[in-house]
């Protein structure tokens, strides 16, 4: 089962809009197209985004809605999925007293309820397709038994809205009311889902729109017009997100290569948030560092544990002034880097490289300079903010003197050979010692004079006999 992520892959719209019908029994109405390609327009905009498909008047028949809806069947488990329509609605209750709503196409006709789409049919794509949100948006009367309208699940903290299923639907009123054509709930809607009121709100979900519309137009209309909205049988406490600021999160496309089943799709996304973590924006290199501690410590695999420790090990050889450790740890991040380059024609790694290369071009730490004697290591840029993670991390390299005393001195032939003399003069010496020892003890043997000269020595030979 797929894990879900807390944001979205891709967005999917499928927006009708019918003004008449084939049917002349049907009412002519005057803005549902218009306001359909309104929807269409807003939702394709930034910051949305979706890839949206449009079918208005004659475009929308039966047919042709079925077979939108079963296109987006295809979708994946971190998708969303909008659908939209603007037309005529109407109810029926069959023998059993069962009560059920249906979305008028436009070549269905008015006394064969079979030619219209059942708004169960419609809801029902969330039993099909991956997409973890799915939301619709009638602008037409449909009463909460007729929409299928369950009890809404507990509402979960705004950091679990993206990663539990949601499917909710929004209707313009009850079954036994009439829908304003000409101060229609789209109006309100495309007003709400503006760029400049999202940016005021920061979190925007399919609920908070609900709720606004509930109240906005029950007011306005006197009560007469109050529209439905909820969730569907299968939402598991998610909620359908219009929008979320996302200043304090690292691009999409990094995040996303981060979640990768691959390794190596995680290990090059971590030469980009290497490249994040020392570039001039403090708030993404702080994300960026973040990132790698956690990596650095809880990522399954020891190739993306290494490309992560990569940073704190060449920041530590900063300090210290270490060109070997230095050395060591930037060969570690060209490593995933290359794996990067390896990955920059799959889909969505040509983002992630991107963002690698934007970030280089903004780097701050000064490279080392080289000098005679070795090489002279300008310190690294001062972090504002340092999390306990990521000072246990440098600890894991052992303390050493500063980058002056540390600095490695030019090798040259003297330093070689000097240690050579000193080792051969002492092994004459030792060698000379001995020989005396040797040469004096035969001597005074020979003189017979050992019983005086080395009596502890002679007992211990004689006792050994």
């Amino acid at each position: 089962m797929t894990a879900l992520k807390p944001y979205y892959n891709r967005s999917y719209a499928l927006v009708i809009g019918i003004n008449s019908y084939a049917d002349p029994r049907f009412v002519t109405l005057g803005e549902a197209e218009a306001d359909a390609a309104a929807v269409a327009k807003l939702l394709a905009a930034e910051p949305h985004g979706y890839q949206v498909q449009t079918l208005l008047g004659e475009q929308a028949t039966r047919p042709a809605i079925q077979n939108a809806l079963h296109d987006l069947r295809a979708t994946d488990a971190n998708d969303r999925i909008l659908v939209y329509f603007a037309g005529h609605g109407f109810s029926r209750t069959d023998r059993l007293g069962n009560e059920f709503g249906l979305m008028a196409t436009f070549d269905t006709q008015l006394d064969r309820d079979h030619t219209a789409l059942e708004i169960s049919g419609i809801t029902g794509l969330r039993q099909f397709a991956g997409a973890k949100h799915i939301g619709f948006i009638f602008d037409a009367c449909f009463s909460g038994a007729a929409l299928g309208l369950t009890r809404s699940p507990q509402r979960m903290a705004s950091a679990k809205f993206l990663t539990r299923r949601a499917y909710q639907v929004i209707s313009a009123g009850a079954g036994d009311q009439t829908v304003s054509d000409y101060n229609s709930m789209t109006d309100l809607l495309v007003e709400q889902l503006h760029e400049d009121n999202l940016k005021r709100t920061g979190l925007y979900t399919l609920s908070d729109l609900g709720l606004y519309l509930r109240r906005t137009m029950a007011r306005d209309s006197g009560q007469t017009q109050i529209p439905q909205f909820g969730h569907l049988r299968g939402s598991e406490g998610g909620e359908f997100v219009f929008f979320m600021e996302t200043e304090g999160r690292l691009p999409t496309e990094v995040e996303s290569a981060l979640y990768a089943a691959n390794h190596y799709v995680r290990q090059g996304a971590v030469a980009a948030l290497i490249a994040l973590a020392k570039s001039g924006d403090e708030e993404k290199a702080q994300l960026a560092r973040e990132w790698l501690e956690r990596l650095a410590i809880a990522d399954l695999h020891p190739e993306v544990r290494k490309a992560a420790h990569s940073y704190f090990e060449e920041e530590n050889a900063l300090q210290l002034g270490d060109q070997q450790k230095l050395v060591e740890a930037r060969l570690k991040q060209e490593e995933a880097a290359g794996v990067l380059e390896s990955f920059r024609e799959k889909p969505g790694m040509q983002a992630v490289a991107r963002v690698r290369d934007e970030a280089l071009a903004t780097h701050t730490d000064p490279p080392p300079v080289i000098t005679p004697g070795g090489i002279q290591i300008e310190p690294p840029p001062t972090r504002s903010r340092e999390t306990v993670m990521g000072r246990a991390l440098l600890k894991t390299v052992p303390s050493r003197p500063s980058p002056v005393a540390a600095a490695p001195r030019q090798r040259g032939l003297n330093d070689v050979l000097l240690p050579l003399f000193m080792a051969a003069a002492l092994v004459t010496v030792l060698l000379a010692v001995g020989l005396a020892v040797i040469f004096g003890t035969a001597y005074a043997r020979q003189s017979g004079g050992q019983g005086e000269l080395l009596p502890p020595v002679q007992e211990t030979i004689e006792g050994q006999h």
